[in-house]
């Protein structure tokens, strides 16, 4: 029995005893375990992709590994996922900063649909400025069917935008993704 230790040297699990000098020789690997565990208790990684590499955040109270997180592939997960506002593991809330945009060549590109809706008001847009022009140059002789054209053209692209302007905010809005702070607790 060692001097500092007040266990029976066969009991005790700490590194004085003799017991624990026994075990490590016996078992065949102990020493490259060892090693490798204390090689791995201060690499960092994220949790989701598992990469060592990048800039990590600890937007919520999981400790130990589970802590280490990528912006992006936290972002990535929440989209995926149906609770949007806390840890699935510790069950806290997000720390979040607020909101950040993407750059430009991380955005999605628009469905066909919203395109082709950009273009119909593009050109819609054009048609109404030809017949204004048409309508204040001089001697036109179709007055009252340009003011109807020009009406009717207005009405439709105010229905449109109408219908349309929540799906353009919608993608903008997708376009930007949460910015994460470390969560302190106070």
């Amino acid at each position: 029995m060692d001097d500092q230790c007040a266990m029976k040297s066969d009991m005790c699990p700490c590194s004085k005893s003799r017991t624990s000098e026994i075990i490590d020789e016996n078992i065949p690997g102990i020493h490259l375990m060892k090693k490798a565990i204390e090689s791995t208790k201060y690499i960092r990684f994220c949790r989701i992709c598992m990469s060592e590499n990048g800039y990590f955040v600890r937007p919520c109270a999981c400790n130990g590994s589970m802590a280490d997180v990528h912006e992006s592939c936290l972002n990535v997960w929440i989209e995926k996922s149906r609770n949007d506002r806390s840890c699935e593991i510790c069950e806290t809330e997000y720390c979040v900063a607020g909101k950040r945009w993407l750059p430009l060549s991380e955005w999605t590109h628009p469905n066909c649909s919203a395109m082709w809706h950009l273009i119909f008001y593009a050109l819609l847009c054009c048609l109404i400025a030809v017949s204004f022009f048409e309508l204040l140059s001089p001697g036109s002789q179709f007055i009252t069917a340009i003011l109807v054209n020009d009406f009717v053209m207005l009405a439709i692209l105010f229905r449109g935008l109408m219908f349309d302007i929540p799906d353009v905010i919608s993608y903008f809005e997708k376009q930007r993704v949460r910015k994460f702070a470390d969560f302190h607790v106070v």
